[in-house]
């Protein structure tokens, strides 16, 4: 635990970016503004679309979490660090969640408030698919042999209002699930995303992790023998 404590702290240090973390904050305000006064109802045309933008809500999140990534892939204090394993494994789905889970909670009350009452277990089915993939994203991005899993979350992921904007969804309001069964919907994705994600990450690092190193003259990281 004190490992991972420290590598939690290490990895918020490392993306740490004023004007990243200002972004963020600006574009998330805008998303909640805009469900306060868009008055979107679940029997709109458009409905769908407005949840689709909810799922790409968090791209300026995602891209100020990952932005410690190369900080920590190319210094070798973070690769001999006691808690380097955490701080490539555990540490960046942490800090990721922390934030999902703050931005999530935010973005529930608000719609509460701002949509019908029949929306928000779409928002709530949403938001988890939505945690679930961005935790992938920040823990896979910049590491190597995770460019094919962390390609897949991230069309997951975006794609989402391109999908919903289709034709095909306009006549359809919602995933049709009542509050209950979308809270435990959300909680099993959850759980079992994580938890995925977690046993991923540990195994690339029991089979790769530990045998990546920094290379000194490029300062990239590359895959070398232990």
């Amino acid at each position: 635990m004190k490992d991972f404590l420290k590598a939690y702290k290490l990895y918020f240090k490392s993306a740490y970016s004023p004007i990243l973390i200002g972004i963020s904050v600006i574009f998330n305000v805008f998303t909640c503004v805009a469900l306060i006064f868009g008055n979107a109802k679940i029997t709109d045309e458009g409905y769908m679309s407005m949840i689709g933008t909810i799922g790409m809500s968090n791209l300026f999140l995602i891209i100020w979490l990952i932005s410690g990534k190369p900080i920590i892939a190319n210094n070798k204090f973070f690769f001999s660090a006691s808690c380097n394993k955490a701080l490539f494994t555990t540490a960046p789905i942490a800090a990721g969640l922390t934030v999902e889970v703050i931005y999530s909670t935010i973005l529930i009350t608000v719609s509460y408030f701002a949509l019908e009452r029949a929306a928000l277990p779409d928002v709530i089915i949403m938001l988890a698919f939505n945690m679930v993939f961005s935790s992938f994203i920040i823990s896979m991005a910049n590491m190597p042999k995770m460019l094919v899993p962390f390609i897949i979350s991230y069309i997951l992921l975006f794609s989402q209002p391109v999908i919903f904007n289709h034709d095909y969804f306009k006549g359809i309001n919602g995933f049709g699930f009542e509050l209950p069964q979308a809270v435990l919907i959300a909680a099993v994705m959850f759980v079992v995303g994580i938890g995925l994600n977690i046993i991923v990450m540990n195994l690339w690092w029991n089979k790769s992790g530990r045998s990546f190193k920094i290379e000194p003259l490029k300062n990239v990281l590359v895959v070398g023998n232990k």
